[in-house]
């Protein structure tokens, strides 16, 4: 193992890193290897990610679907069970998603929480062609007010959502039951 990574979580930054996100039920954070903070794109082994706007959404559209379905988890376990209970019982979930599909990739609840980064990716092309190319990177980029952005954006997730409820016949799901 990289000496310069840390352990948690447990993905090789060297091979593009990962996430893990975890949580009680009411409080959550997100881990990301290493080479999410670093500035240089060519360290490990091109694997930089530091000032890749892209990518940091990409993933992090992944991982926010697992706080949702850390909620759902506690709300499983009942409203007054002990956070550490929940924390805990959740990760040992997680673990045996893992073990009988065999696969981290292979997890129900990670082929779930890849929606959250199809989801993006799609929303990242729909405004490529409504607005211009890299649009949403350059607006999140910019020099812009916070406020600014986040209007933006909402406009344009608005106009995404009318499209992929007329095209899919229903709502955008980001939950654990697709229907």
């Amino acid at each position: 193992m990289d000496p310069n990574q840390s352990i948690y979580p447990w993905f090789s930054s060297n091979s593009g890193g990962g996430g893990l996100t975890s949580g009680n039920g009411q409080n959550f954070s997100i881990h990301y290897t290493d080479n999410f903070f670093s500035g240089d794109p060519s360290s490990y082994n091109n694997h930089g990610y530091g000032r890749n706007t892209y990518k940091w959404l990409f993933i992090s559209s992944h991982e926010v679907v697992h706080i949702k379905q850390n909620i759902d988890w506690a709300i499983s376990l009942g409203y007054y069970s002990p956070p550490m209970l929940v924390k805990n019982a959740y990760l040992g979930h997680a673990a045996g998603q893992y073990a009988i599909a065999g696969s981290h990739d292979g997890a129900r609840n990670e082929i779930l929480a890849d929606i959250g980064s199809e989801t993006f990716k799609d929303f990242d092309k729909f405004i490529d062609k409504f607005a211009s190319n890299q649009a949403l990177i350059k607006l999140l980029e910019s020099q812009h007010a916070d406020a600014f952005k986040v209007a933006q954006v909402d406009r344009w997730w608005k106009k995404y959502r009318v499209k992929v409820t007329k095209g899919r016949g229903g709502a955008i799901f980001l939950g654990n039951n697709p229907k």
